[in-house]
């Protein structure tokens, strides 16, 4: 075995050992993959009539050459690759891009279900074919398969969908002659992944003792967001 960082496995063997790395990590099995490159990202946010997103702050990034006032904006498939990739303006580096392409997932998934992309059969195989032209995928996954996963997604309300990040213990690690890593947090993250594991919530309602009757309070310990919240709020 080798010490690296987790992203090294899918230079070093591509997809095969990228998904070995986080299944013995993780204890988590992934049956499918879909590898989706910079044109085919591009082509699927153009397939959608763009996305919309909200920053709170300007963006000038010179090396994802994003130039972005803050405020609302619609962004085209460049622009928004352009959008997902920068992490060179804020300070926050790969954990604040991480939280943009979090956000920006989200904003996908309101727009494809507010357009009725999943809902109009059309619609639903037209974006396919979009994404299929330039996304690679394992081989026992086929275009059907994917059809039928957004069949089964159609009315699939964002505000059920959540997003989070792995917890961490330390932001700037350094072991083993590997720098500028972070450390997954040794409780928190194998208590994430056992919930996964046994399809549990991973937000708890916990009733009051003294008072069964009362609404339970929301115990979010792993930090989560819904797909329907964005950083500005409600979008104007």
């Amino acid at each position: 075995s080798v010490y690296s960082k987790i992203n090294s496995s899918f230079n070093w063997g591509g997809a095969p050992l990228l998904i070995q790395t986080i299944e013995e990590m993780t204890t988590l099995r992934i049956d499918h993959y879909v590898e989706v490159n910079f044109a085919g990202f591009a082509q699927m946010i153009d397939a959608l009539g763009g996305i919309q997103v909200c920053s709170k702050v300007n963006i000038n990034d010179p090396k994802s050459h994003l130039v972005m006032s803050a405020g609302v904006h619609t962004l085209d498939g460049i622009e928004a690759l352009k959008y997902v990739r920068t992490r060179d303006f804020d300070g926050m580096g790969d954990l604040g891009r991480m939280q943009r392409q979090q956000q920006f997932m989200s904003a996908v998934l309101r727009k494809a279900t507010s357009a009725g992309v999943l809902l109009n059969p059309i619609k639903l195989v037209s974006f396919l074919n979009s994404a299929l032209a330039a996304v690679t995928t394992d081989e026992a996954l086929n275009k059907g398969d994917l059809l039928t996963l957004g069949k089964q997604l159609r009315n699939l309300s964002a505000s059920k969908v959540r997003t989070l990040t792995v917890p961490l213990k330390f932001y700037n690690y350094s072991s083993h002659g590997v720098t500028s890593a972070v450390l997954w947090d040794p409780v928190l993250a194998p208590e994430l992944w056992q919930r996964l594991k046994e399809d549990q919530a991973i937000i708890d309602e916990v009733k009051p003792s003294a008072s069964p009757s009362a609404s339970p309070s929301i115990v979010d310990k792993f930090k989560t967001r819904t797909a329907e919240e964005n950083p500005c709020g409600s979008l104007k």
